[in-house]
């Protein structure tokens, strides 16, 4: 059974990623929006799978609709690389300090991957895994698709936390 506590844990990542975006240094934009991305695009699966056995949250939920822009987003920004490439997995407790505190459920630090980035390894509520970057090569970015992002991932952030609040007041 879907489990809101599941996606209150996502939603955290994902706030943690528009951190990334907002106040963090220029090198962790690009990483910080990808991780808006992929971990909203998580919690969104949570709160369908929730919506399946609630059925007034149901009601509202199918009617709601991403903030304009986000599928550009996901299509600039998760993109499949042209070659794939083997990474480096670390399980010291140390590795990673110099990117700032370890996400929630961060299991390994790696280094390399197929995007050429660097970040964490998080365990995902419910089983199975997904990589939260904290740097990515400069020559992946999508020339010109930085400028509006910020804007962008701010409204796809309120959206997810909307979403949250309503399937609690459902619940």
């Amino acid at each position: 059974m879907p489990r809101i506590d599941h996606a209150e844990t996502l939603l955290a990542l994902v706030q943690a990623a528009l951190k990334q975006v907002t106040a963090g240094p220029e090198e962790r934009r690009v990483p910080g929006v990808r991780n808006v991305l992929v971990f909203g695009a998580l919690f969104l699966q949570a709160m369908s799978a929730l919506a399946k056995s609630q059925p007034l949250f149901a009601s509202w939920f199918d009617m709601q609709k991403p903030p304009e822009g986000i599928d550009e987003l996901r299509r600039a920004f998760l993109r499949e690389p042209k070659a794939r490439v083997d990474y480096t997995k670390v399980e010291l407790a140390s590795a990673g300090k110099e990117f700032g505190p370890r996400p929630v459920n961060a299991r390994a630090f790696f280094s390399g991957d197929r995007l050429g980035g660097t970040g964490w390894e998080i365990e995902l509520p419910g089983g199975g895994a997904e990589k939260y970057y904290v740097a990515l090569p400069v020559a992946e970015l999508p020339s010109g698709s930085l400028a509006n992002a910020e804007n962008v991932v701010k409204r796809y952030v309120a959206y997810l936390r909307d979403v949250l609040k309503h399937a609690k007041i459902a619940s």
